[in-house]
């Protein structure tokens, strides 16, 4: 930061970046487990495609539920976290009047 703020007004600042970072490892995390969840299905089609495994296995499109069904509940729950991460750091930021730029310039100074 290239002028003079007072202890509180970094303080303020401070938590805010934390809060930014907090929302974007939530958001981060939630679309590496969609990534994951979308190539845990793909496994599946290709070795169905290889002729590895038989079309009409019951066990695999059972697997492949279970599958989509667990993925579901993590990217929901990990998605909810992510929503209300960045819905506290837009609360904080407006009750505090921290603007992007006071956030960007605290992480580039860190």
């Amino acid at each position: 930061m290239v002028e003079h703020v007072g202890k509180k007004r970094r303080k303020e600042i401070r938590q805010a970046a934390e809060y930014k970072k907090e929302a974007n490892k939530h958001t981060l995390r939630c679309a590496l487990l969609f990534v994951c969840l979308l190539v845990l299905l793909l496994i599946p089609i290709a070795l169905q495609l290889l002729g590895l495994v038989d079309p009409t296995n019951m066990l695999l499109s059972a697997a492949q539920l279970i599958i989509v069904f667990v993925g579901c509940i993590l990217v929901g729950s990990e998605s909810k976290k992510a929503s209300d991460a960045r819905k506290t750091y837009k609360d904080y930021a407006l009750k505090f009047e921290v603007t992007a730029e006071d956030v960007k310039a605290y992480i580039a100074g860190e």
